[in-house]
């Protein structure tokens, strides 16, 4: 009966919302992401741990690859929350049943929420920031991320290009950093506009720390430097005024992220 007496907008954004505070409490908050080395770790089951978070710490502007500055006056902000999905592969499990003390409490699915802020200026040129703290852990993310963006006279495309810089804090045994690089095309249309593009990031991350397990003091030294190449498919909606609604996916060999978000567009 609730939802009946909502307009279409409200049923959406209402639904939105609950469905992301339900799946927040199901998937990470009975879980923990801290975990310590048990045994000297190969190169291959350490990258195996260490990618898919450092994958998914990207920098994400979530929103359509146009430009946003022009809309009332020719400095235009958008603020908003957006959320990152991902399942944990079945690789990163099986090294860390093997090589730590954290396989039983890892969850198999995490999703973080992200503060996103974008300023648009003149000559299709926007500037955006990301924080982020995952839940269930010490873990920080904060990035800054440009775009410039390009829209024919005579079609109904938009095109960008977009490069970011993610610094990743406080993910105890590690150091890592991520940074990304996008080109994208939307259909320029009214309330409903898709998008597609691909993507890559080049990341690292390394270990230099002492363990104890079993009185025994392990020292593991190691690193990762790694590209990954993803697709990407989306879809930014407005039926509210000043309100934007933005869904994509982005599709790599590895593992698959999803992301949502929520702002206000002035």
């Amino acid at each position: 009966m609730f939802l009946k007496k909502m307009n279409i907008s409200r049923k959406i954004f209402t639904l939105f919302c609950t469905a992301l505070s339900l799946h927040s409490f199901q998937v990470v908050y009975a879980n923990s992401l801290n975990y310590q080395f048990t045994a000297q770790i190969p190169q291959n089951d350490y990258d195996n741990i260490v990618r898919p978070i450092v994958n998914a710490s990207r920098f994400q502007f979530m929103s359509f690859p146009g430009a946003s500055s022009g809309r009332i006056i020719p400095l235009s902000i958008s603020a908003g929350a957006g959320v990152t999905y991902f399942d944990t592969p079945s690789s990163a499990k099986t090294s860390l049943s093997t090589y730590t003390n954290g396989s039983a409490d890892f969850p198999d699915s995490i999703i973080f929420p992200r503060i996103i802020a974008q300023i648009g200026i003149p000559f299709g040129l926007d500037i955006a920031v990301n924080y982020a703290q995952i839940p269930n852990s010490k873990i920080e993310l904060s990035g800054v991320g440009f775009q410039l963006a390009i829209k024919p006279k005579l079609l109904p495309l938009s095109f960008a290009a977009r490069v970011g810089y993610t610094q990743i804090a406080n993910y105890e045994p590690f150091t890592a950093s991520s940074t990304n690089a996008e080109i994208l095309i939307g259909a320029a249309i009214p309330f409903l506009k898709p998008y597609i593009g691909a993507g890559a990031n080049w990341s690292n991350a390394s270990t230099n720390a002492d363990f104890t397990n079993n009185g025994a003091t392990i020292h593991i030294s190691q690193s990762s430097t790694w590209t990954e190449y993803y697709g990407i498919g989306g879809i930014h909606l407005t039926f509210i005024p000043f309100i934007g609604i933005d869904f994509n996916a982005q599709l790599s060999e590895s593992q698959t992220l999803y992301n949502a978000k929520l702002s206000l567009d002035i």
